[in-house]
């Protein structure tokens, strides 16, 4: 099974785009970019969704922090991932994320999927597709633009 992973940086962390490319770059395979944008009036709707709880007040804050502009997602394989126990995370890529959250200044302005599973139920949220779709695609690099026009929607068959 390969070891595939999203890293997003949501629309106030932007300026830090491309040191982060060029990081990612250095340590993994990039795989695929995409280009998502959705609607403001969304946002709120989209991160309770995107995170999997319901906090009003902190979706809000998150709003303000990471803006609800238009964000890049970057989809890259680790060829040696570490793992952490209990939880099976990725060593390597929760140590990745912290460092470019520390660069971008604001916890909450870079995004990682840490784990086999939330790399899935992410990546079908925002593209629509499985990670076996995904993955029968051409791999090159290349950046896709996604505008979603409808709420994300919850799907419990994609957290198991």
């Amino acid at each position: 099974m390969r070891k595939v992973y999203l890293f997003i940086v949501w629309a106030k962390g932007r300026k830090f785009e491309e040191k982060i490319r060029a990081d990612l770059a250095s340590k993994f395979t990039i795989l695929k970019e995409y280009e998502i944008r959705w609607p403001w009036y969304h946002a709120i709707h989209n991160f309770t969704f995107f995170y999997r709880h319901i906090a009003f007040f902190s979706w809000l804050r998150k709003c303000w922090i990471c803006g609800t502009g238009p964000f890049r997602v970057i989809m890259i394989e680790d060829q040696d991932p570490t793992p952490l126990k209990p939880a099976q995370e990725n060593k390597k890529m929760v140590e990745t994320k912290h460092m470019y959250r520390r660069w971008a200044g604001k916890r909450w302005r870079v995004h990682s999927s840490t784990t086999l599973p939330e790399t899935r139920y992410q990546l079908w949220l925002l593209t629509g597709k499985t990670l076996e779709q995904f993955l029968a695609e051409k791999l090159d690099g290349s950046c896709e633009t996604i505008v979603l026009k409808k709420p994300l929607k919850f799907d419990l068959g994609l957290l198991a």
